[in-house]
């Protein structure tokens, strides 16, 4: 026989009744029901951010372990970057390490409200700070922040794209025109993810579903440049007969091109968010 001790705590198996055993399991049964739609709701809202505030605790308590740098900045203002780092994540809110630039710190303590922007998984993450005060621990000084109610992190999905059609990243690919030859035109990026690219190509060129394009080339820079092959998935013509909307998937890509490629999406991510822009996804 069990103990009249346990049986008398509230809920043990001993001494519960059916009809309040199943009530109890009605009402947790609804407040399960209740955290996963207030879930599914936020995801649905925007599925590359992140709500749950565990989840977040845990990505702010790695950063803190690897000693990652957290770049902080103001949005309206593109060129403010200053360093810093998690010192501590605690209850309802977390530490970050003062930065080291004199006027950075000032305008941080000014205005109170800013963007932080670091790495997690190889990731770029975002999240907004509030700073709710200042503590001090001998010569150290640190930013006491509100704690984030959500989290930027656009790798959720296994696959995404990145608006970057307001960069005007050229891309260089090669069609058949009316004479049959084979001739290279140049398009506009709109979009681009680890496993492919759309971009919007004027130009009149035979382009079909499933073709195969190959040596195209997206410049980067003065001496930098992405080769790969493309299988067409879509074509969707914008102005028809000259302005068409391409999307393709990256093929026969070699591990090192495959490495580029994912280094100057993070890199574009980055230029976004420095540019006071919330990079857009698909």
């Amino acid at each position: 026989m069990g103990s009249p001790e346990l049986n008398r705590v509230p809920g043990c198996w001993g001494r519960v009744e059916g009809g309040r055993l199943l009530g109890l399991i009605r009402n947790w049964g609804r407040r399960k029901s209740a955290v996963v739609s207030s879930k599914t709701k936020h995801q649905s809202e925007n599925p590359h951010f992140v709500y749950d505030g565990e989840e977040i605790r845990q990505m702010l308590e790695s950063l803190q372990r690897e000693s990652a740098i957290v770049s902080l900045y103001f949005p309206d203002c593109p060129d403010s970057e200053y360093a810093s780092s998690v010192f501590r994540v605690g209850q309802g809110m977390l530490l970050l390490d003062q930065v080291s630039h004199p006027e950075g710190h000032e305008v941080i303590l000014s205005r109170r409200e800013f963007r932080a922007m670091s790495k997690y998984k190889g990731v770029t993450i975002t999240f907004d700070c509030r700073l709710v005060g200042v503590q001090e621990d001998g010569d150290e000084v640190h930013y006491r922040i509100a704690f984030p109610d959500r989290v930027f992190y656009p790798q959720l999905r296994e696959f995404f794209r990145i608006k970057i059609h307001e960069l005007r990243i050229p891309i260089h690919i090669r069609g058949h025109g009316h004479n049959t030859e084979a001739e290279t035109a140049v398009g506009w990026i709109d979009d681009i993810g680890p496993n492919g690219v759309g971009f919007i190509l004027e130009a009149n060129l035979f382009i079909r579903k499933l073709d195969l394009l190959r040596y195209c080339v997206i410049r980067v820079g003065e001496d930098r440049h992405l080769t790969f092959d493309l299988q067409v998935r879509n074509v969707r013509a914008i102005v028809k007969g000259w302005r068409y909307r391409i999307g393709g998937k990256f093929v026969n890509l070699s591990s090192r091109n495959a490495a580029l490629i994912r280094r100057e999406v993070t890199h574009f991510q980055r230029l976004l968010c420095r540019q006071g822009q919330e990079p857009e996804l698909d």
